[in-house]
């Protein structure tokens, strides 16, 4: 059953001919005043029975607009069933026709529709109104009242209908089907039905339903929402539903409400649960952007603090052998400066030795705009250099051959080979005695070393002066016995020689394996062999108290000599202030020519 007031209805007059042509006349009239604007599933006409003492025939045609959707249908209908529905003017239709003398009413709920059929002057009215709620009953009286008027009625009819009227409408209630209770009793016998109001105020309509499906005007209650075919799928019939123009309208307008509600709801539902996750959210995000701060100190750092210690070896192995540094300058703008001297190495001359060095910081990669210029060599091939460039990849770690890496293979490897290991340290002879030794030549101490040489002892005898030392050669390697002492080299002596061959001796030794690593950790041999002797371990009275004290030397003296006589002077000094024979006064007067001496060898003085 469709709700009250959903159907158009109109009659229309026909003339007394044959019921197929009567049929066809409808269906001419029907078609001329809808003109396709109604689907034919969604209308329907039937011809009116003959009413007594009438000349005329009447048609019914009633209409169920296209935007009015259907109720909801059960889902237990059968696979192949296609609902149809009734309206109240239908229903209506059919009870009057059942032979009711009216009028027969149908009002809505909210009383603001009203359908109603009656009989006037043997002419049927049947109609369907939408009232003012606020002026009921009397809006459903005048509505009914002004039908009957536009029909004939005259006041006697209309006194008596509105007396009828007026019943029917109490018997209706708050919203369902109403009539008379002389029609409920006619129709009770009819239909075999009950006669109470309540009942027929429920059922009435239904009532007139069944009645139209099983006599002429099944056609009235045989409409259908969409044509007659399968049924739709779920999915079908939502899609449809959501197709109709009113409810399309209804989900554009929730969809831009909940566009509006859902997401403050939504992020709401977040904070709360993040809330309840993290607990103190105040402190996390202190945390976090207290890490964020660090990230870019550390960020910013990298890129503007350099790892200096890294660049410093990074320039000694892009330095080859034979550069010797005097000023090396890093500056937060990126630049290195060097300043130095570049001697004869390999085979090269100082100025290939400059050009293989900025060739190797070129493909180091770390630095890069490599510049540089010299001087003219001087007479022993030293070429005075300044070299700059920037510092284009300060924590780049390049992968350097053996050759650059002074960490694979040290400088000292490199120029007196493998450290020998203790055990293979050379042992003196036992089998003789050892001779005396006399002369010393003093070690190299660091700079800034107060401190004086250890002196070293020799097979010579005591009256023979120290050997003259030869000078180095451009490679930095020692050329003599004295070189070899003066960077920290030692000696051990043999035994069992006799004593016309110990300056023999004592060159061969200079010369041979105690200039070795191995020799400045290696002791004497055993019996009586003398060996070095730790600076801890010896006493004034265990030096030689037989060596001469030099004689006192004034600055003019010490800077006339030469490199050899410098480091002779040194060797006399040294053994003198080992000498236990010394007083005091003469001790301060060694010691100071002893420094001024270092400090000419450290300047470079002597030819």
């Amino acid at each position: 059953m469709l709700p009250t007031g959903r159907l158009l209805c109109r009659s229309i007059d026909l003339p007394d001919a044959e019921a197929s042509q009567l049929e066809i006349a409808l269906r001419l009239q029907v078609d001329a005043q809808q003109l396709g604007s109604v689907p034919a599933w969604r209308t329907s006409s039937t011809v009116l029975p003959r009413q007594p003492g009438s000349q005329t025939r009447s048609g019914f045609v009633i209409e169920w607009p296209a935007t009015d959707s259907a109720p909801p249908t059960p889902r237990d209908l059968p696979p192949d069933g296609e609902p149809m529905f009734a309206g109240d003017v239908a229903c209506l239709t059919a009870l009057l026709h059942a032979g009711v003398a009216g009028p027969l009413v149908c009002v809505s709920t909210d009383r603001s529709m009203l359908a109603f059929a009656l009989r006037v002057n043997g002419n049927i009215i049947i109609r369907s109104a939408r009232l003012d709620a606020g002026a009921w009953p009397s809006a459903a009286e005048t509505t009914v009242l002004e039908s009957a008027l536009r029909s004939g009625a005259d006041a006697d009819t209309l006194q008596s209908l509105l007396g009828a009227l007026r019943e029917a409408l109490e018997a209706a209630g708050d919203g369902g089907f109403g009539c008379t209770e002389a029609d409920r009793r006619t129709l009770g016998m009819l239909l075999d039905s009950p006669q109470d109001a309540d009942w027929w105020r429920n059922m009435g309509l239904h009532v007139g339903a069944a009645h139209a499906w099983f006599g002429p005007m099944r056609a009235l209650v045989s409409l259908r929402e969409r044509p007659a075919g399968e049924r739709p799928t779920r999915l079908g019939e939502f899609l449809n539903r959501i197709s109709e123009p009113q409810m399309a309208l209804r989900l554009a307008v929730a969809c831009l409400i909940a566009m509006a509600v859902v997401p403050p709801l939504v992020s709401g539902a977040r904070l709360l649960l993040l809330q309840w996750k993290v607990g103190d959210l105040a402190a996390r995000e202190r945390a976090i952007r207290s890490h964020r701060e660090r990230i870019s100190m550390y960020g910013e750092m990298q890129r503007r603090i350099w790892p200096m210690g890294k660049l410093i070896g990074d320039l000694a192995c892009v330095t080859p052998e034979g550069v010797d540094w005097e000023d090396v300058k890093l500056s937060q703008d990126r630049n290195v400066i060097i300043r130095g001297s570049a001697h004869p190495q390999d085979g090269l001359n100082g100025t290939e030795v400059i050009l293989k060095m900025e060739r190797q910081m070129r493909d180091s990669r770390i630095f890069d705009r490599v510049q540089k210029k010299w001087d003219a060599p001087d007479g022993k091939g030293a070429v005075a250099f300044t070299m700059s460039a920037v510092v284009a990849r300060p924590t780049l770690r390049p992968n350097y051959g053996t050759e650059q890496d002074f960490g694979k293979k040290t400088l000292a490897e490199r120029r007196y080979g493998p450290e020998k290991p203790d055990d293979e340290t050379p042992v003196a002879d036992t089998s003789a005695p050892a001779a005396p030794t006399t002369a010393s030549l003093p070690q190299e101490p660091s700079l800034g070393d107060d401190t004086a040489p250890k002196a070293v002892a020799t097979d010579a005898a005591p009256t023979t002066p120290p050997q003259e030392p030869a000078a180095s050669d451009t490679t930095g390697k020692p050329a003599s016995k004295v070189v070899s002492s003066l960077k920290g080299g030692s000696r051990s002596t043999g035994a069992g020689k006799s004593t016309g061959d110990a300056s023999t001796d004592a060159a061969s030794s200079g010369d041979g394996a105690s200039s070795g690593r191995g020799g400045r950790r290696g002791g004497s041999g055993g019996g009586s062999g003398a060996g070095l002797a730790k600076r801890s371990e010896r006493t004034p009275g265990a030096a030689d108290s037989t060596v001469p004290i030099p004689e006192p030397l004034t600055d003019e003296q010490i800077a006339a000599m030469t490199k050899s006589q410098v480091l002779e002077a040194v060797s006399k000094v040294s053994q003198a202030r080992n000498s236990g024979a010394v007083d005091e006064d003469t001790k301060k007067r060694l010691k100071s020519e002893f420094d001024k001496l270092m400090a000419k060898i450290r300047a470079g003085g002597g030819g």
